[in-house]
């Protein structure tokens, strides 16, 4: 049987990974998101908030090539 505690913190994660792709999304269709800021459980489970900035990076006939992610402590 998996604990209260297992389960909200599975149930976290899954929040983090909706909003990762939402994000993620809004990189790929604008090409940039600024000042995303997360909560993160290191692998001894203690916690990290962080602050990502995102922009694409496209060719010189628009096409896509690559994400560029800058993370910090925030």
């Amino acid at each position: 049987m998996r604990s209260l505690a297992g389960v909200c913190r599975n149930l976290f994660i899954l929040t983090i990974v909706r909003r990762l792709k939402v994000s993620l999304n809004t990189v790929l269709y604008k090409g940039f998101d600024y000042n995303k800021r997360y909560r993160m459980i290191r692998k001894d489970g203690s916690y990290i908030d962080l602050r990502m900035d995102a922009a694409t990076a496209r060719d010189a006939a628009g096409k896509y090539v690559r994400t560029t992610c800058m993370i910090g402590k925030g």
